[in-house]
């Protein structure tokens, strides 16, 4: 990419250093994936956005639940946000069987948007079966799924199902609804349910007023048979045609320059880097075409307190594309960059980024916002903010947003160029799962299953204990139990807790939250020969509670842990204490944060109906190994392990899942089960959880139990 150099005394309205690659002649990048290589085109020969053929669409087709009839309203053609997302769900759910679409045109919210100056930059086949998509007309209609801005209602008179699609950055206001206060029941009367793809666009809708009972949430996905890594040769053929230099690490943002995307920041902190002698480049895509709204103000207000960024050498290292950009194009251009940048303060969703995830390029990101949903640790890294409100942002309500720390936005771009990022392999694993679990044929068969009436049941709206569909009777288990009882099992993802490693690096460690660092006393139930668990966090000043009648006494001597030779029974005796009891020898303490971690060799299933639930939920953190998973197929003890999982997830939820490597797999009608499981889980009032884990099991924290065995590796249940 040439640039033009500012001259020391022009203004940024004399130059055309922010138009991509800018020549005498303005032009656009086009990247080109077809052939492996980027080039340039002039707009006068040909329109940057115009869809690509890609191939015929696959002519596969699901069986997923769905209603009869959908009508979908809302827009096709543009590239704003809810049309890609309308349109995206609409080509998933033509491949689905046993339903009928249909589409209904709503009016642009622009009334100056047209197909030809922000085309959606879809194929030209899949562009045409969208646009294929009857209306109704005199045709019954199941289910109605609206997805239009500002939000529509139905007539008063309307008894058909309804899906509203409503998403926000900062929170709602009057404004967000087309129709008056009075009418905003509609959208939940009923069998009627809001639809939102996040967490945080969640919250700021229940916070304006609507029941949480009535809002769903359904994520964005990505289309991975287009946003995917180039390869190797592909990548570097492109970043040299484009002009990077092999040592130039190349940072990206295409979102709007809007105060809540954070662009400001990107500017900043890139100017700091420069200033710093870095060796940088940065691409930003502006939505003008969209909304008028060029990067130049932006780049001119930040200025004024940032001088360095209007140095000619920095504003040479910027390029802005101002055309709309294909698909294929917009993958091309994540995967040149090695990195995609975005330090947002308030998003609904933000889709470039799990779209630069699945091109397999590492992203930064706001901490604690909307893509918490969707960005681990393998993929990302999160930059730390301040949870703020404003009043002076929403009508009548206070914007909701989170500052990121400037700093540290800094700190994590250092870490990119300086090639201080997790590696290639980590990042390769971890897109892997998060490609798979937001894909836009997944949100389709969710969305399918609401408008038929069925909830959400693949990703509920959070994780709950609920036990198999059936009650078991008799002897005969089958495979529709084992799926059940293992949804008990499923590890979830944590939105404000990390995870660290409590003990040995073989058997005697588990892999815990954060949160436990805080832990005043623990009950430890079970002694072996490695208490390096226990004695952690003896040495943490936490009180520790040691109980086992097998042994004589703890093998090592601290003054933080006492040893009690009982065991835990269904009664209190001479050598056996109920739950109740050792809770009891709790009390004294005055624990305010406990621990509870047990090992009782399957002796789990016996004690366990005398459980009750309300001491399990006094501690904050459980950890615990759940033996004999082999003979599951036997009813009564299914019934067994029910009982002891079910108890366990009444008030908690389990964060971590690892095999114990000294037992096997069994497979138990079909199903590989591991013999053994240790399993974590964390008060469910003590943080979100956004969704199912992500990570591999055993994740970077695990190690076998058995240190000359190789550990067993599962999929995420």
């Amino acid at each position: 990419m040439t640039r033009e150099n500012l001259e020391p005394n022009q203004s940024l309205s004399d130059t055309e250093v922010l138009d991509a690659g800018s020549r005498a002649d303005p032009e656009v990048a086009r990247f080109d994936t077809n052939e492996g290589r980027a080039h340039w085109f002039s707009p006068r020969n040909g329109k940057p956005g115009t869809g690509l053929q890609i191939g015929p669409l696959p002519e596969t087709r699901s069986q997923v639940p769905a209603v009869t009839s959908l009508l979908i309203e809302g827009w096709r053609g543009v590239s704003h946000s809810f049309s890609l997302t309308s349109q995206n769900y609409m080509l998933e759910l033509l491949k689905l069987d046993g339903l009928r679409l249909f589409h209904h045109d709503l009016p642009f919210f622009n009334k100056q948007w047209n197909r030809i100056d922000n085309d959606a930059a879809f194929s030209l086949e899949a562009q045409r079966q969208i646009d294929a998509i009857p209306p109704a007309g005199d045709e019954p209609i199941d289910c109605v799924f609206r997805i239009t801005s500002p939000v529509v209602a139905g007539a008063d008179n309307d008894r058909r199902r309804t899906l509203s699609f409503v998403i926000t950055e900062l929170g709602l206001s009057a404004s967000s609804f087309a129709v008056e206060q009075s009418r905003h029941g509609f959208f939940t009367q009923d069998d009627n349910l809001i639809v939102t793809p996040t967490r945080w666009s969640r919250d700021r809708i229940i916070e304006f007023g609507f029941p949480a009972e009535k809002v769903r949430i359904v994520p964005c996905g990505v289309d991975n048979t287009i946003f995917n890594p180039l390869s190797p040769s592909e990548r570097t053929a492109n970043r040299e045609n484009l002009g990077f230099r092999e040592d130039e690490c190349v940072f990206a943002n295409v979102g709007g320059a809007f105060w809540n995307k954070g662009v400001d920041l990107v500017l900043r902190a890139f100017a700091r880097l420069r200033s710093d002698g870095r060796k940088v480049r940065l691409i930003l895509k502006d939505q003008r075409a969209l909304y008028g709204i060029a990067v130049e103000q932006t780049i001119r207000e930040v200025g004024k307190d940032c001088p360095e960024l209007l140095r000619p050498d920095t504003l040479a290292a910027i390029s802005v594309i101002s055309g709309n950009l294909t698909r294929p194009q917009l993958r091309t251009l994540y995967c040149v960059c090695d990195c995609y940048v975005s330090p947002y303060r308030a998003e609904g969703f933000n889709l470039p980024v799990l779209e630069a995830i699945a091109c397999g390029t590492p992203v930064i990101v706001t901490k604690g916002g909307a893509t918490d949903d969707f960005c681990p640790d393998g993929v990302a890294m999160r930059v730390p903010g301040r949870l703020c409100s404003r009043d002076d942002l929403l009508p009548g309500s206070d914007a909701r947003y989170i500052e990121p720390d400037l700093e540290g936005l800094i700190d994590a771009m250092e870490r990119v160029v300086a090639g201080r990022i997790s590696g290639e392999l980590g990042r390769s694993e971890a897109r892997a799962r998060v490609v798979d679990a937001f894909s836009w044929r997944r949100a389709a068969g969710q969305l399918a299953r609401l408008a038929s009436g069925r909830d959400v049941e693949t990703i509920p709206d959070e994780p709950r204990a609920t036990g198999p569909a059936r009650e078991v009777s008799g002897q005969k288990i089958d495979q529709a139990d084992i799926l059940g009882l293992i949804g008990l099992l499923r590890p979830w993802a944590m939105s404000a807790s990390e995870k660290v490693r409590i003990g040995g690096r073989f058997d005697g460690g588990y892999v815990l939250p954060s949160i436990s660092l805080n832990c005043d006393a623990v009950v430890s139930i079970g002694v072996g020969l490695d208490v390096s668990f226990d004695l952690h966090f003896g040495n943490l000043g936490a009180q520790v509670l040691q109980f086992d009648h097998t042994v004589e006494h703890s093998p090592i001597s601290h003054q933080n842990l006492t040893f009690h030779k009982l065991g835990w029974g269904v009664g209190n005796d001479e050598t056996h204490l109920s739950f109740a009891g050792i809770c009891a020898r709790l009390l004294p303490f005055g624990a305010r944060h406990p621990l509870l971690k047990f090992d009782i060799e399957g002796a789990e299933y016996d004690v366990f109906p005398t459980v009750d639930e309300k001491d399990l939920a006094q501690f904050e953190v459980i950890t615990c190994e759940i033996h004999d998973l082999h003979r599951l197929e036997d009813a009564a003890f299914f019934r067994k392990v029910r009982c002891v999982l079910e108890k366990l997830t009444s008030h908690h939820v389990a964060v971590h899942l690892h095999a114990n490597n000294y037992a096997g797999i069994a497979a138990v009608h079909g199903v590989p089960i591991p013999q053994v499981l240790e399993i974590t889980f964390l008060r469910r009032d003590l943080d979100s959880f956004p969704h199912l884990s992500l990570e591999p099991i055993p994740g970077p924290l695990d190690g076998p139990n058995h240190p000359f065995r190789p550990d067993i590796r599962m999929n995420p249940f």
